[in-house]
């Protein structure tokens, strides 16, 4: 191909195709938005949401799905989106998106899966497959540290290369090696200075050479900042169209020999080798059933609602209940979030007619505008009359349809005023009070300890509504667990001192996100991360542990010990170095009271998850449930060694119904070791030498000499204890400056080759 020929494919030919070259054998592709559903724009085009697409089938929001801790559940969603997609002939879905939730103010938290990575990668996995493995391709984005909306075109991202590695990259790098997406698209942010889109770091170093991915790299819609820089630096599209400005830029790039033509011929060999697996026979055999597409929208919906609480069994409702429902979110709900994602849903199930449907009492006030948050006194006193005669009320809340979207982040965590003062109202008149929750995230709740039930259906798509009356009637018990801690308030985020400005942002909260942050500070919080009730009752028993491989192998029991049918969720969660023995002073030669060794110093999550399972029991029903922990599971990122290394030594298995309910543990012994050490200057402190346990023995060998000089009366406890703690923390030199002389700078200097001589034979040295 002439060079010209080739620059032209770097850019798209309008919003959503690329280029063709038929001498050269290249057709179009097609691309098209999708985590909740097919977005598929054959008028007027653009990446809000704001105009109108073809109907298709709206799933539940990635946030909800991901309450489901179904991957198996995850990847029929996402066959029936390639289906829908193969119909309209559409070769790449621009999901899923798996950016980690470090705050639940970011206004696209709807679209993500969790603020763990862990699980992030499991349900993002098994939606790229459920997508590739029925002939249609998927783009994991947004690469990477994307965690807001608010400036995310120009903000620079600033983060410790701990959290970077463990948290925010994390789930990206599982799922390249599970998935092998097709396709993944950069993020339209900054990362350590440079745009995402034209950094050599992450999409060339990281991505292909450390991570082996071999797929195409696409921009997000107007991402790219400099198109030569982008190309160099590893992007192979970028999307949409600009006109001739790109080509333009790269031919005289390319003439002043700013463009490298060997970063050209990698895009136009990855576009054609994307092409080609666009090009298969699954996707011509497949039809699209949008009745079963609907069903599956209930099913997953109903699998995905979180029964937050219950404490009078409120729930289910009966059909002799006298139900005053409230709130307009009954008759006109939320189901989707605003931006990109936006689906035409096929259709929509009513609420309304599905309580009739299930021969509910109900009587319905709207209770509040959804075009005002200040309360309508006038809407307000009919609720407070009407609620005289009900048994029960059911008020539906959540936020409105401006309120979560793409482009922007919220203000608060609080719902509309009209909702809160109305709900307090209502909470004071002795009644039964059960809350439905319609968000995409987390909300503050100041009335949670006046309300009887609260049932987080977020936003789940167009099935949501008859999956809504099952649930509350009982029909079917509800089984999601929250994938994102709720915190009490706002001010409790961890994030929340380091929101950053229009141009930067640091993540001084660095590993604490989520769970982990609130865990470590033991604060309180409305709801923990894994947290889910149902209307039966399950025990946990008889945990046992076998490895197996290069994996730990858990075995429990579990029982439903209720009168219903439902599923629980096993969580299982590890304490790196559960006992680590910091401070714990030993007797040793000379009575220096030496630090107990351990390889892991560095602060660790109080737990982390490692595995999860759900499984369903009908009452009575026992199940031995197995769960697989990889041994890589126990390592942490280290930012000296510059790669994840095994936390050595004694660990803890635990087995939950949440990050905050542990049921049943075991410890394990991690034996594996690849920890390794810098070298050791005059400035390098004993007790760093005295954690590495080859040099234990010799340090406290010449130490015990130097203590026998210094140390006071061994009647004099106080000093002494002063003593040997003041020694962990001093730097080799003061060793000669505290033995006046007796011990020389020489001296030190052959020691200190004599330890590094040390690590270099037994192969420590980093």
């Amino acid at each position: 191909m002439r060079i010209d020929d080739k620059l032209k494919l770097l850019n798209g030919k309008d919003f959503w195709t690329t280029h063709k070259n038929t001498e050269a054998g290249i057709r179009e592709i097609v691309f098209s938005d999708g985590p909740t559903g097919l977005r598929f724009q054959p008028g007027d085009n653009d990446h809000l949401g704001l105009n109108e697409s073809s109907k298709a089938t709206c799933f539940p929001t990635p946030a909800a799905l991901s309450c489901s801790w179904d991957p198996s559940l995850v990847y029929e969603v996402a066959s029936c989106i390639a289906r829908e997609a193969a119909e309209k002939g559409v070769d790449v879905v621009l999901a899923p998106g798996v950016n980690i939730k470090r705050s639940p103010l970011c206004g696209r938290n709807f679209e993500y899966f969790s603020e763990d990575p862990l699980l992030t990668a499991q349900i993002g996995s098994a939606f790229i497959k459920g997508l590739q493995e029925n002939g249609i391709g998927a783009s994991l984005k947004h690469f990477a540290v994307n965690n807001q909306e608010a400036y995310r075109m120009s903000i620079d991202t600033q983060l410790d290369e701990r959290a970077l590695y463990e948290v925010y990259l994390e789930a990206f790098r599982e799922i390249i090696q599970q998935a092998k997406p097709w396709t993944v698209m950069s993020a339209y942010n900054r990362l350590f200075g440079d745009y995402c889109s034209e950094s050599k770091w992450l999409l060339t170093e990281l991505l292909r050479e450390k991570w082996g991915y071999d797929g195409l790299v696409i921009s997000d819609w107007y991402a790219v900042n400099d198109i030569v820089k982008s190309i160099n630096s590893g992007l192979d599209l970028e999307m949409p169209s600009v006109g001739d400005l790109s080509y333009n830029l790269l031919k005289e790039a390319y003439q002043n020999g700013q463009l490298d033509e060997d970063a050209v011929n990698r895009a136009v060999n990855k576009l054609k080798a994307l092409m080609n697996k666009c090009d298969n026979s699954i996707k011509k055999s497949v039809n699209a059933d949008y009745k079963e597409h609907h069903d599956l929208a209930r099913r997953a919906a109903a699998e995905s609602f979180v029964l937050l609480k219950n404490s009078k069994n409120s729930l289910p409702l009966s059909t002799n209940d006298k139900v005053l429902c409230v709130g307009e979110l009954m008759k006109t709900p939320i189901i989707q979030g605003n931006g990109s994602s936006r689906v035409n849903a096929i259709e929509i199930d009513s609420i309304p007619r599905e309580f009739t449907r299930a021969r509910l009492q109900y009587k319905f006030e709207p209770g509040y505008r959804q075009d005002s948050e200040e309360i309508d006194p006038r809407l307000a006193d009919r609720v407070l009359k009407a609620a005289k005669g009900a048994g029960k009320i059911v008020f539906f809340a959540g936020l409105f349809n401006y309120t979560e979207a793409e482009g922007y982040d919220r203000d608060t965590l609080r719902l509309p005023k009209c909702q809160d003062e109305l709900i307090d109202c209502l909470s004071k008149l002795g009644k039964e009070m059960i809350i439905v929750l319609q968000t995409g995230s987390a909300v503050e709740m100041p009335w949670v300890d006046s309300v009887d039930s609260i049932l987080q259906m977020h936003l789940s798509g167009q099935g949501a509504g008859k999956a809504l009356v099952d649930v509350l009637s009982g029909k079917i018990s509800p089984s999601g667990k929250l994938t994102e801690t709720y915190p009490e308030k706002l001010a409790h985020i961890p994030s929340y001192l380091f929101k950053g400005s229009s141009t930067s942002v640091e993540y001084k909260e660095s590993i604490f996100t989520g769970y982990k942050y609130y865990d470590k500070k033991k604060l309180n919080v409305l709801f923990p991360f894994g947290h889910g009730l149902s209307y039966t009752k399950f025990t946990y028993d008889s945990i046992k542990v076998e490895k197996q491989g290069e994996s730990f192998l858990v075995s429990v029991n579990i029982s439903n010990t209720g009168a219903y049918e439902g599923k629980e969720i096993l969580q299982a969660y590890i304490c790196l170095n559960r006992n680590p023995g910091c401070m714990e002073l030993d007797s040793c030669p000379a009575g220096l009271a030496s630090q107990a060794v351990d390889e892991n110093t560095v602060v660790q999550p109080v737990r982390r998850l490692a595995a999860f399972q759900k499984v369903s029991l009908k009452p009575g029903e026992t199940a031995l449930v197995s769960l697989s922990i990889p041994l890589s599971k126990f390592m942490y990122y280290d930012v000296l060694q510059k790669e994840f290394v095994f936390a050595t030594g004694q660990n803890l298995i635990e087995i939950g119904s949440s990050s905050r309910i542990i049921e049943l543990s075991a410890a394990v012994e991690i034996t594996q070791s690849n920890k390794r050490y810098p070298r050791i200057g005059i400035n390098t402190t004993v007790g760093e030498i005295q954690r590495i346990p080859v040099l234990k023995e010799i340090m406290d060998k010449e130490l015990g000499t130097l203590m026998q000089q210094l140390a006071p009366d061994e009647e004099n406890v106080v000093n002494l204890k002063e003593l040997e703690r003041s020694v962990f923390y001093m730097p080799l030199r003061m060793a000669v400056q505290v033995s006046n002389g007796t011990f020389s700078y020489a001296e030190l200097n052959g020691f200190i080759d004599l330890l590094n001589k040390k690590l270099i034979e037994t192969g420590l040295l980093i």
